[in-house]
């Protein structure tokens, strides 16, 4: 909602929130993932997203995410194998 609102900081307050009590949750790092690589801050997507596949590594979703940050990040060797 926040993000909508176009308040971006606190949506990612909520969003950090969220993953810190359900640290278990692979959807929290992977929005967060989302919304950083939206906001091209690819850096900080990556990370998210090394996170939700430390906790779930058998969401496609997660995988295609990662290849497109990666691209992003001009790592195309990485980003293949991620399709894979």
């Amino acid at each position: 909602i926040k993000e909508a609102l176009n308040e971006p900081d606190s949506a990612i307050y909520f969003y950090e929130k969220s993953y810190a009590q359900e640290p278990t949750f692979w959807q929290g790092p992977y929005t967060l993932s989302d919304y950083y690589r939206r906001a091209k801050q690819f850096e900080k997507a990556e990370e998210y997203i090394n996170k939700a596949l430390t906790i779930n590594d058998k969401e496609a979703p997660i995988y295609v995410q990662r290849a497109v940050i990666l691209e992003n990040l001009e790592k195309f060797e990485e980003s293949n194998t991620s399709y894979t």
